[in-house]
């Protein structure tokens, strides 16, 4: 069997993974405890106390831009504001009464998007979070963003909201303009070819599809097809349809449709009880001298497999593109003249769809097709999220936001060593953390107490969350935050990680522990004096 070989960005997957535990959790009709909102009160007091001096120590780095500050007095929240459980009544409710038309199990809770806005989701029970999920990182700039309303509220933008055309025979007249505006202006480099989509797995299979045909025309030649080809195709038999492969890796998620499943190894839940394609699987590579000091080595060398066996290389980015990772396309980071064949995209891009090397073109219509083919109304909208990552210089912020966040995540480690398990790889932070992307860190911890767990305890305090493969729970933060709201994840996240050395670590040193909380202030507040070091580094380091 030949085998293509195709490599994802196996998730390098810009997502920061950390354990939460806490003891306190938020009864029904019952505010934030005094303490509790007292640490919230107190982050965005330092935030706004340090700012100006943050400016004046910092003078070469970007707190927020001007046009940014200027819209953020009526686009974002203040903070938190928590009045329920979450999930509250309101969307248990909603719950059991979606339950009885589909299996509603995984909904987390309702959501009133009209309260929604900036970094903050509200819940149908009047819940104010920070959100850390960002619609399974599919939020590009924040809720309810000022320049996309007023987008949607121009008159002559009104029939490419309402009608939505078969793009692929009826394109509008300002189709190729408003591509040229939109993703055109991100190609990655060396792929000048585009094909728009709804969805990322629809993304990944048509590239599949491309990739395929790409491979079989150079086998064939210059000739067309053939009569036997033909006919077998259309009972799945070679050599109308080649035994191909794509290589996939252990732990990777590519979606969920049959080739995109036959590709994704993450979660059985997936996976079970559906036929897939028989298709080689690798453990993705582990090696065991520092990356980092031999990152062009190792491009090259895959480079040179790559091309010796003739296949294509393609990288999903579907989850890592759109400017988190402070490049607009993760593979940026890479520093390569030639990263790809194909590149994936969708979730950020408000689209998904893909680009190509002019070689990967397919040699007849309908061949990579669909009703749709994307839509022109998402086109409209990502010029305008790009326009606004331009002007209020987003990758940047995001390059400075992500440094500060590992900063915070490296003063942890230093506090809450964990001699317990295994060096050189604590949990609190892999070595694999020291070379992640920006905002995107990944920090897997203790796997084996409970997700679940972490992930309701976050919710209880205030922040938007959800889990990642069985590890812990997955954040996928915006583009935006500023340092009050880095500030306010690690006020939450330290003492949670305290809270796990506590109750589930016992052979820990009593001496990392927090100190009791002053009773003036009530049984749960957060130590908050002994935290003022790691807000400042975060400050001086964003």
């Amino acid at each position: 069997m030949r085998s293509l070989t195709w490599k994802g960005v196996v998730f390098m997957s810009l997502n920061l993974h950390f354990w939460f535990l806490s003891g306190w959790q938020p009864t029904k009709g019952v505010p934030v405890p005094h303490g509790v909102m007292a640490s919230m009160l107190l982050a965005r007091r330092l935030a706004c106390s340090f700012q100006h001096s943050f400016r004046l120590l910092v003078p070469g780095s970007r707190h927020i831009s001007q046009a940014a500050a200027k819209v953020d007095v009526e686009f974002d929240y203040d903070g938190p504001l928590m009045k329920t459980e979450v999930p509250g009544p309101r969307s248990r409710e909603l719950m059991k009464q979606l339950n009885i038309i589909q299996n509603a199990e995984a909904v987390h809770f309702f959501c009133n998007y009209e309260e929604s806005r900036g970094n903050y989701l509200v819940d149908v029970d009047g819940n104010r979070m920070l959100d850390l999920y960002s619609q399974i990182s599919s939020v590009p700039i924040g809720y309810s963003h000022p320049a996309l309303l007023k987008l949607i509220q121009q008159p002559q933008n009104a029939t490419t909201f309402v009608n939505r055309p078969a793009l692929g025979i009826l394109p509008p007249e300002n189709f190729v303009d408003k591509l040229q505006e939109s993703l055109l202006s991100v190609a990655p480099k060396g792929m000048s070819q585009l094909i728009t989509m709804a969805c990322g797995s629809c993304s990944n299979e048509n590239a599949f599809k491309t990739i395929f045909m790409w491979y079989r025309s150079k086998e064939r030649g210059q000739t067309g097809f053939s009569q036997e080809e033909l006919e077998t195709c259309m009972i799945n038999q070679a050599p109308g349809c080649p035994d191909y492969s794509i290589l996939s890796f252990m732990g990777a998620f590519h979606g969920r449709t049959m080739g995109c499943l036959a590709t994704t190894h993450s979660k059985a839940i997936h996976k079970i009880d559906i036929p897939s394609f028989d298709w080689p699987i690798a453990p993705f590579p582990r090696l065991s001298y520092p990356l980092e000091e031999f990152e062009k080595e190792n491009q090259q060398e895959e480079a040179r497999c790559l091309e010796e066996h003739g296949c294509a290389f393609l990288v999903d980015e579907v989850q890592t593109g759109g400017g988190c990772t402070g490049k607009f396309w993760a593979h940026e980071h890479w520093g390569l003249d030639d990263p790809a064949d194909v590149m994936t995209f969708s979730k950020k891009m408000m689209t998904g769809g893909f680009f190509h090397k002019e070689e990967f073109r397919p040699n007849a219509p309908y061949r990579i097709f669909n009703t749709w083919l994307g839509d022109p109304s998402k086109n409209l909208l990502l010029a305008e999220v790009i326009n606004v990552i331009k002007r209020e210089d987003l990758l940047n912020n995001a390059a400075h936001a992500g440094k500060a966040l590992l900063t915070g995540l490296l003063d942890l480690q230093v506090l809450l060593p964990c001699p317990a398990l295994p060096q050189p790889h604590p949990p609190w932070l892999p070595r694999a953390c020291r070379t992640t992307l920006e905002l995107f860190s990944m920090v897997l911890l203790v796997q084996q107490f409970g997700t679940g767990y972490a992930v309701s305890s976050l919710r209880g305090f205030a922040h938007a969350v959800s889990s990642a493969g069985n590890a812990s729970p997955s954040l996928h933060p915006i583009p935006t935050p500023v340092p009050e709201l880095l500030v306010l994840i690690f006020l939450i996240l330290r003492h949670g990680l305290a809270m796990l050395a506590k109750l589930v670590l016992n052979s820990w040193p009593q001496a990392i522990l927090p100190p009791q909380p002053p009773k003036v202030l009530g049984s749960t507040c957060w130590p908050w004096l002994s935290y003022l070091s790691i807000y400042l580094s975060i400050y001086l380091s964003f």
